[in-house]
């Protein structure tokens, strides 16, 4: 996609709706498209557009649940911002993201509860109360009024995703410094965090929004250029700070995701080449010495919910694969001995609740349907897994609410 080349912005939803329409059917192959997308197959997409306008009973249902939930809970809700937060980060710059760290609780031991110490698994509500909530909400707001801009044209929800992306990264009475050095806070502790970085992981659900909107009135090529120079910078940062040098080390669910997330960042930035230096070798270097021989996922099993942190970890990994495929670079590695597909068979009898949990803390209905989620987006790399036998033995998603709409829109833009 050429940026210095100003386009009709009236006309070109108008045009890009007709190509679609004019070549993909409801029941064709994907065909090549123009969309210019990260996290997601460009070809897929355009096909799941055409699918909603040609009456497709399943994307229909998604697209009605995307705008009732747009409609409902985001397009007159106020647009977040880090200057939101009730508290003020260590530097006094409230541009600064600040969060606290999840699991870290009271010293009983001492009279002023300080310093913290860490329960595993135990969420303090303090954690609620950063810009990691902020953030989420940017996210899903961003995301959604996006893709229900792409599937019916209507400015409005354009606008409302510009909104949420120019306050939260561009206006510079609002946007957030590129870095997370406050992230995951500690009280009573002084050093930095490098699990810290984690809490950006939820901008890969995001990253295509801006793409998405470039066919609008509300959103420039000189906007979208901006954006990506913020996470060029924040890829920097993200890539050379003591916390990042130190999270690219860790050898469970955090390495994974400082892999995937320097993977997307770097290649929506335009550095592509350290995007794919990252993925040649993410199997071997991430996800095979993660494995055992039968595909369990020690150090995520020693965790207080294993299950949960065994599909957490395994969706770093679909993300990389994902992302690899739109950049030529096999993740999915079906060929390899120990690979994402072997970690999906391992967890398969205690999903299909074939076999009984081996820890003692229980799976829950959203684990199934985070597990439905990584089976339909990896099984067919995998010839021994059979997709279509595992999904009947796993709940389906409920499109009568928004709280499984993430699952829901990553198997619909995957089909």
């Amino acid at each position: 996609m050429d940026f210095s080349t100003p386009r009709p912005k009236r006309s070109l939803f108008s045009s890009f709706l007709a190509a679609i329409l004019t070549t993909v059917t409801a029941n064709a192959s994907p065909q090549e498209s123009s969309l210019e997308l990260i996290a997601h197959s460009p070809d897929r997409v355009t096909a799941s557009i055409a699918r909603y306008h040609s009456g497709d009973t399943d994307t229909l249902k998604l697209v009605n649940l995307i705008i009732k939930t747009v409609d409902e809970t985001i397009i007159d809700t106020p647009v977040p911002s880090v200057l939101n937060k009730p508290i003020t980060p260590p530097s006094g710059d409230m541009h600064d993201y600040m969060s606290m760290s999840p699991y870290w609780w009271p010293n009983p031991d001492t009279e002023d509860g300080l310093p913290y110490i860490r329960i595993d698994g135990k969420v303090n509500p303090l954690r609620y109360k950063g810009d990691n909530v902020a953030m989420d909400k940017m996210v899903e707001g961003s995301w959604h009024c996006a893709l229900a801009y792409a599937y019916t044209g209507e400015e409005r929800y354009a606008a409302k995703a510009a909104a949420f992306l120019r306050t939260w990264f561009l206006d510079p009475k609002t946007k957030m410094n590129p870095n997370l050095t406050y992230s995951q806070w500690r009280l009573g502790w002084t050093e930095l965090r490098a699990s810290a970085l984690l809490d950006t992981q939820r901008l890969l659900r995001m990253i295509d929004a801006s793409p998405l909107i470039l066919a609008s009135d509300s959103w420039t090529e000189e906007d979208h250029a901006n954006l990506k120079s913020w996470f060029g910078q924040y890829t920097t940062w993200y890539h050379t700070s003591e916390q990042g040098i130190e999270q690219s080390q860790a050898y469970n669910n955090h390495g994974s995701y400082y892999d995937t997330q320097l993977i997307f960042f770097s290649a929506f930035s335009d550095r592509t080449d350290l995007a794919i230096a990252t993925l040649e070798n993410y199997n071997q270097g991430r996800i095979a010495p993660q494995l055992d021989e039968q595909g369990g996922q020690p150090h995520e099993l020693k965790r207080t919910r294993p299950f949960h942190y065994c599909n957490f970890n395994a969706n770093a990994w679909v993300l990389a694969a994902q992302i690899g495929d739109n950049l030529g670079i096999d993740v999915w590695d079906a060929q390899s001995e120990k690979n994402l597909g072997l970690t999906l068979k391992w967890l398969e009898p205690y999903a299909t609740q074939q076999k009984e949990w081996i820890k003692p803390t229980p799976i829950k209905d959203r684990d199934y349907l985070v597990y439905r989620y990584l089976i339909t987006q990896a099984a067919d790399h995998y010839p021994y897994l059979d997709k279509a036998a595992i999904l009947t033995q796993l709940p389906d998603f409920d499109y009568s609410t928004d709280a499984q709409l993430r699952y829901i829109i990553e198997c619909e833009l995957a089909r």
